[in-house]
């Protein structure tokens, strides 16, 4: 980043300028320490009467930083290292600072200039006006059911997905084609999937033995999640 105050031409003759010219910065912890590399260009013997920092509490009333304003070059036409700023403390906390050139720049000399060009600026904020964050253990109230019941003995079968609380029901009346969440009552049909083949939901069959092979209603719950879930079935008739 930089910054510069310079002449202007104005038909022939070379005009010059009076400026002010800044960047501003805040932050609600403020800061405490600066460090700043940078290099200085003059064009002629004429410097702006202001180029550094400033800091300021309120935003409105600034002061200047210990170490600033930016000393004229010493030599003109090149650019020359400033001055070394590392690590210097303000003294207290500001939340304003502000880079600024402030002045003039001569009349009846052609091209002169006065820059300031800044390879690094570091900021220290005050580490105790920071918030923190302070973590705690998680805790654990819900549970993503993916399961799917079938009964073995028809071939029928039905899949859930649904997010719910611990320790509550999710209650599937296959006669009736409907599902309800029992910690508020609301209907949750969206999360059952039937069986794509069958195309309907589990029914109840009488008990029947074929060749000595019984066709009854055992009910398979699987979801490997799951763990000391209560399932209940209830056969209606």
């Amino acid at each position: 980043m930089g910054m510069w105050i310079s002449a202007f031409q104005q038909g022939t003759t070379w005009r010059g300028e009076n400026a002010q010219v800044q960047w501003s910065m805040y932050n609600g912890a403020g800061f405490t320490t600066f460090t700043v590399a940078d290099a200085l260009y003059r064009y002629s013997t004429d410097w702006p009467g202001f180029m550094g920092l400033q800091y300021s509490g309120d935003g409105a009333h600034f002061s200047n930083a210990t170490g600033f304003p930016e000393a004229t070059p010493a030599g003109s036409k090149s650019w020359t290292a400033g001055a070394a700023h590392s690590s210097v403390a303000l003294g207290a906390t500001y939340r304003y600072l502000r880079f600024i050139a402030l002045g003039s720049i001569a009349s009846n000399i052609s091209n002169d200039v006065g820059r300031d060009r800044d390879h690094e600026r570091t900021l220290v904020r005050d580490s105790a006006k920071i918030p923190q964050l302070a973590y705690t253990s998680s805790s654990i109230g819900a549970y993503h059911l993916q399961c799917t019941i079938t009964n073995n003995g028809t071939g029928d079968n039905f899949a859930i997905d649904f997010v719910m609380q611990l320790n509550e029901t999710l209650q599937v009346d296959c006669l009736n084609k409907n599902v309800t969440y029992s910690a508020n009552g609301s209907n949750a049909i969206g999360v059952l999937t039937p069986n794509a083949k069958r195309n309907y939901w589990i029914t109840i069959e009488p008990i029947a033995a074929n060749n000595g092979v019984t066709n009854g209603n055992v009910f398979q719950f699987d979801d490997t999640g799951t763990a000391g879930g209560d399932y209940y079935h209830q056969l209606v008739r």
